[in-house]
């Protein structure tokens, strides 16, 4: 059995997997006879290659949006400009949710506010201030 690895024109791994040594030279397309990992290699001119420490920092830490550009080896942001404003506006909502009080708070607040002390429900909404003003929105 041998260990080969498909990949596409510009050296992304495809897929891997092992086959009989005899039928490796009848597979179609780009394949190389080796045991590879997708995550940390690609190849080059038909060779098998390991990405920098960098590259592989800049491969794992990509934004979302973002895809790797081969053979380049770089990171780019395919989005649109619209795509990237509701991507950012997604970051501050979901910080905002995190951040905000619980509704167990608002509700105690509310009960409060209904017998006439007030500071409970100050106190929530200076929170919910507090929190909008850290995350602005665009």
């Amino acid at each position: 059995m041998t260990d080969f690895a498909r990949y596409d024109d510009v050296g992304n791994i495809i897929g891997v997997g092992t086959i009989p040594e005899e039928m490796l030279e009848q597979q179609k397309g780009n394949i190389i006879a080796a045991k590879v990992n997708p995550a940390t290699q690609y190849i080059a001119n038909g060779t098998l290659c390991d990405y920098t420490v960098a590259e592989l920092m800049e491969k794992t830490n990509m934004q979302p949006g973002w895809t790797w550009k081969m053979p380049e080896r770089v990171a780019i942001d395919t989005r649109t400009d619209e795509q990237r404003a509701k991507d950012n506006l997604s970051v501050i909502l979901n910080a905002r949710r995190i951040a905000y009080p619980d509704y167990a708070t608002f509700a105690d607040a509310m009960y409060w506010s209904a017998r006439g002390d007030q500071s409970k429900l100050t106190a929530y909404y200076n929170k919910i201030d507090a929190v909008k003003a850290a995350n602005p929105k665009p």
